[in-house]
């Protein structure tokens, strides 16, 4: 068993110890979906998801991408309408001064001569992905290799 599939399932087990919750949620969906192929068990999860949302107070659906994504009209309540918002500005510290900058310029925040607040953190980064070849698994550990700050 690979390194990340055991931790993976170390957490799994831990949350289902301490969640109760969560473990009769995990078990049921294991239990309905046990004769399903993968495939027709998530699709089952789909629907289980939809019905419970369709439950909740305020939300409304199924919607469709376009009426998702339309302008407000006098029969579209303000409330169904999304809207682009702009990018929230990081604040970076070097000495004294702050920086503001867009999200996509942390990339370059070694030139900036910038870092983690409190220096290098010691992070366990863990990747649940549905391995479908080598190739695929390879890049998934190569995608966490570089996921390392040295």
């Amino acid at each position: 068993m690979s390194k990340s599939l055991e931790a993976a399932a170390l957490m799994i087990a831990k949350e289902v110890v301490d969640n109760g919750e969560w473990a009769l949620c995990w078990f049921a969906n294991v239990q309905a979906t046990a004769h399903l192929p993968q495939a027709e068990a998530w699709h089952a999860d789909i629907h289980f998801i939809a019905h419970l949302l369709s439950r909740l107070p305020n939300v409304q659906g199924p919607m469709e991408l376009r009426d998702l994504f339309s302008l407000a009209t006098s029969s579209t309540s303000p409330e169904r309408v999304l809207q682009l918002t702009e990018s929230p500005m990081i604040t970076l510290a070097k000495g004294d001064t702050l920086v503001h900058i867009q999200p996509t310029a942390i990339a370059f925040w070694e030139k900036l001569g910038s870092g983690p607040k409190g220096g290098k953190k010691d992070v366990t980064a863990y990747a649940l992905f549905q391995e479908v070849n080598e190739s695929h698994r390879s890049s998934v550990a190569n995608w966490l290799r570089n996921l390392s700050s040295e």
